[in-house]
């Protein structure tokens, strides 16, 4: 969950407007463009803040996917997602499916 005004709240907006408001790449406006979500692997002690992990396999080996389904038509590889479906407020909390 997700609060109003949030931290949490203000990533999601930066994150949809990074991918040209579709919510996801690669889209019609950045065909070969790639996107690896980090949020998922914070780093609580890290002397940049939890939203910068300093380890980046994880990001790359989630890049790397995406390049392999998308130019190498490997389809078996997991690229896409978590995707939102739906998003409402509900008792002052943001709810997204």
């Amino acid at each position: 969950t997700c609060l109003a005004g949030s931290t949490c709240e203000t990533v999601a907006i930066v994150r949809n407007g990074q991918t040209a408001n579709y919510g996801y790449v690669p889209n019609e406006k950045m065909s070969n463009t790639f996107m690896a979500t980090a949020i998922d692997l914070g780093d609580a002690t890290s002397p940049y803040g939890d939203i910068h992990p300093r380890y980046k396999q994880q990001v790359a080996a989630r890049l790397t996917s995406a390049g392999q389904n998308v130019i190498y038509g490997e389809s078996e590889l997991y690229m896409q997602g978590p995707i939102a479906d739906k998003a409402m407020i509900s008792n002052g909390k943001l709810m997204i499916n």
